[in-house]
């Protein structure tokens, strides 16, 4: 009676793993609850209290405790790339920052940088209000704030959930009397820890990405203006070099033409000589 009554445990514990698996939390039934009563006191406590298998994932209300990811890319000119990017450098140790990425590109002939900064969540705005004091113009600015509150409570929930639900097959795998149920009990308790895991690097991902924002940034120097002096000979500059471009183009065509005119001079000097003998 007592190896039925722990085979009964486990099956239903593996019914409540799989619901939770698929993001559904079910109350126990009347008849989980009666095998739970026959078997020690230890997987009782937590069978018979519901509240502590349904998380709450509502945000808080207190906006302190909100999570939120803030990203930003600022694209402008400046008159010295040099400045702007020691400004940079500055604004990221007073700011308690990181430089996540550090590019430059010369394939336009034009030195463009692209930097990509991460800072303290409460030095964001800090940052978008310095970065760009140096800057002749502004050309693009994309400011996002995303609130994963709500999937972050609920990450948390669903770990703690998955927590007691491995304390629970710890205690049934304790109590196991056959090779199948050990082999049944620790095969569940891979796939909770599995779970929990996988949860936690997504809960730490977005930790780190709340806490610390992300502020891209282009930019590029200005071009320096073409001067062009104005002409106070009326053109005869010009047209002295226009002339002298054309004879010298006039003499190098001579030139790639000699052997016909070589053979022109001796056609007429042949035609003399055979015109004065007759």
């Amino acid at each position: 009676m007592k190896k039925t009554n722990l085979l009964l445990i486990i099956i239903t514990l593996v019914i409540c793993v799989a619901c939770g698996q698929n993001k559904e939390y079910l109350e126990p039934s009347g008849e989980t609850t009666e095998y739970a009563s026959t078997a020690e006191k230890a997987t009782t406590t937590s069978s018979t209290d519901t509240s502590k298998e349904e998380p709450q994932t509502q945000p808080p209300q207190n906006t302190d405790n909100r999570k939120v990811i803030k990203e930003g890319l600022i694209r402008f000119k400046t008159a010295s790339a040099k400045e702007s990017r020691k400004l940079i450098s500055q604004c990221i140790t007073d700011y308690n920052g990181y430089l996540a990425q550090d590019d430059v590109n010369t394939k336009t002939g034009i030195d463009q940088y692209t930097v990509t900064i991460r800072v303290p969540a409460e030095n964001f705005e800090k940052l978008l209000d310095r970065v760009t004091d140096n800057a002749l113009q502004i050309e693009s600015k994309d400011i996002k704030a995303i609130d994963i509150t709500e999937q972050y409570v609920d990450l948390e929930a669903r770990i703690k959930t998955k927590k007691e639900m491995e304390s629970r097959f710890k205690e049934l795998l304790k109590r196991a009397n056959t090779m199948e149920e050990i082999f049944v009990v620790e095969k569940e308790i891979e796939k909770i820890r599995s779970d929990i895991e996988s949860s936690e690097g997504r809960l730490n991902v977005l930790r780190n990405r709340a806490a610390f924002s992300t502020l891209s940034l282009e930019f590029y120097e200005q071009d320096e203006p073409v001067h062009i002096e104005e002409d106070k000979g009326y053109g005869f500059k010009e047209s002295f070099l226009t002339g002298w471009s054309g004879l010298m183009w006039f003499f190098s065509g001579l030139l790639n033409i000699w052997p016909f005119i070589l053979l022109l001079i001796a056609a007429i000097i042949a035609f003399k000589k055979f015109y004065n003998n007759k």
